[in-house]
């Protein structure tokens, strides 16, 4: 079942962290950490900054430390409860407490590396930073080269599309990532296309019963899957193309799904009523700025349907219904529903 499959995970995963410390067994102990290497170089840079730049220490360190975030990355996994916090070297992870659960997950400020490369080779005593120092760049390539690989697999493999936690802890990090490479580099929107990609594969893979006239509780359970995939899917609304989004959610699922379904179904006063809590839970989560201008043709559609429903059956949710209208901006159609509530 789903806990022995989770303990068999977390029991490999511990395996494999095992065996890849035993890479720095032999390793003196200057040279075990971030901490140790980075100190030597930012003293050699502070106190003789000629001979540092001369040597290219600056070209030299990325691939220096890489091996190092490399290795710790084996161990991040912002999705899995139980072995996020393992390290592999010995820098420590240093918790903020002013983040919420989900933004703790997977900020990148609990990576032990990450807080010691934030601000190396900063001259600490200077008011004026030197926007030009190279070793400015230390940082967003280490995280380019390692985690935006690590963090497509996680994307890819790990993530779960239907979970509301696991897509906040997702949207958290890309939107932390996206920060670091110039924002014309091309990780970025391979990135988001990743993203992209598996709310689409998400949205394809539910699918409901050839007749949806019955209306058998598969077919209620998979419409509101889909309502809730529609939740996680505007949660992108910051980072991803609105256009892109709303077909997803207008086309892809409202139109192609619910309207579809609407119209089969018998209306009956449990199916009215169950459409009706779609219509509430379609009005809480749709931004109000994807239907300022225009309202689509599928949710206009669906209001349509709604109060064809709602007169056949007689039912007394009409007033509900209305409301959620209003807020959808399918004015017309929740003007319609006032005025059968009020016979």
């Amino acid at each position: 079942d789903d806990e022995d499959e989770e303990e068999e995970f977390v029991s490999n995963r511990l395996s494999l962290i095992q065996e890849a410390k035993k890479i720095f067994e032999d390793v003196a102990e200057d040279y075990k950490s971030v901490p140790f290497i980075t100190e030597k170089f930012a003293t050699w840079k502070r106190k003789f900054p000629k001979a540092y730049r001369d040597a290219f220490c600056s070209a030299t360190i990325p691939d220096l430390l890489e091996p190092y975030v490399r290795l710790s990355s084996l161990t991040w996994d912002p999705l899995c409860y139980s072995i996020r916090s393992v390290e592999l070297t010995s820098e420590p992870a240093l918790p903020n407490p002013s983040l919420d659960s989900s933004d703790r997950v997977s900020d990148l400020r609990n990576l032990g590396w990450y807080n010691v490369l934030y601000d190396y080779g900063v001259d600490k005593e200077s008011t004026v930073e030197d926007s030009n120092d190279p070793d400015l760049d230390l940082l967003p390539n280490l995280i380019t080269k390692v985690l935006y690989p690590r963090s497509k697999e996680i994307i890819t493999n790990i993530w779960r599309t239907d979970s509301r936690r696991q897509t906040k802890i997702v949207f958290h990090l890309v939107e932390e990532l996206v920060v670091y490479p110039p924002p014309d580099s091309p990780v970025i929107q391979e990135l988001l296309s990743t993203v992209l990609r598996r709310l689409e594969e998400a949205v394809e893979s539910i699918q409901l019963a050839s007749n949806s006239m019955l209306m058998t509780p598969f077919t209620r359970r998979q419409l509101l899957r889909l309502v809730k995939l529609i939740e996680n899917i505007v949660i992108w609304n910051p980072l991803l193309a609105h256009k892109t989004l709303q077909r997803l959610v207008f086309e892809s699922i409202l139109s192609k799904h619910v309207v579809s379904t609407l119209t089969k179904a018998p209306a009956t006063i449990d199916n009215v009523n169950f459409f009706v809590r779609i219509s509430e839970k379609l009005a809480a989560v749709i931004p109000p700025e994807w239907i300022s201008s225009a309202v689509p043709s599928s949710l206009e559609s669906f209001a349509s349907n709604l109060i064809r429903a709602i007169k056949l059956s007689n039912s007394t949710m009409a007033p509900s219904a209305a409301k959620s209208l209003i807020t959808l901006r399918c004015l017309e159609q929740a003007t319609a529903l006032v005025k059968i509530s009020s016979f």
